[in-house]
């Protein structure tokens, strides 16, 4: 399974709209553990505890799992330096000693620190070419794959699909749905819809 080992970087990237903060809460309740979210609204805070700074974050107890909605908020990549930054670097190199998983998500790679990127597994969600002009390196690379794996399907339907990818041996479409609590409502405070009926199968495994 995806999220089978014990802590990881799961990087989420997609346009706004994409149902990227519903897959963030779908691949953090598999897991069965604590779940927490840096800056959780209130309307989240029956399933999540609020984390109020990457530094907090560092006290997290084993075995957590943190959502980082909206990464490039707090680990821009113009802001190398900035504190946020550097306390996300630590953030990410006690992750393995502590046992706890990150999940972040973006509207695009280029927009987040380099440090945030280096993930244990991708999840591309619904492209654009806007948004695929914009990726880097490898994630281009990526990137065009998930664009193939998208177009064999409709694209109305493309909202309940996300490219998953681990390895070369390990990628492809993954389909999924919000959990049972993640209502529209509930989404609307960063402009989502999660309506649509999708097959629960957050971590599965791609191939």
């Amino acid at each position: 399974k995806l999220l089978a080992d014990d802590w990881g970087i799961y990087v989420i990237l997609g346009q706004m709209g994409s149902w990227k903060t519903t897959l963030a809460f779908a691949l953090a309740e598999s897991r069965g553990k604590p779940v927490f979210m840096l800056d959780a609204p209130d309307s989240l805070l029956d399933h999540v505890q609020r984390v109020s700074s990457i530094d907090e974050a560092l006290k997290l107890p084993p075995g957590s799992t943190l959502i980082i909605d909206d990464a490039a908020q707090y680990i821009a990549s113009r802001s190398s330096m900035a504190k946020s930054n550097i306390s996300f670097q630590t953030l990410t190199f006690t992750a393995r000693h502590h046992q706890f998983t990150l999940i972040l998500t973006a509207q695009d790679s280029s927009s987040v620190d380099k440090t945030g990127l280096i993930a244990t597994c991708y999840f591309l969600k619904e492209p654009t070419m806007a948004y695929t002009e914009t990726e880097r390196g490898p994630m281009k690379k990526i990137f065009d794959q998930a664009v193939s794996a998208f177009r064999s399907y409709p694209q109305d339907r493309w909202k309940e699909f996300v490219f998953v990818y681990r390895d070369p041996d390990h990628n492809g479409l993954l389909q999924y749905a919000p959990p049972d609590w993640y209502t529209a409502s509930i989404s609307r405070y960063r402009g989502q819809s999660s309506s649509g009926g999708a097959t629960v199968s957050a971590g599965a495994r791609a191939g």
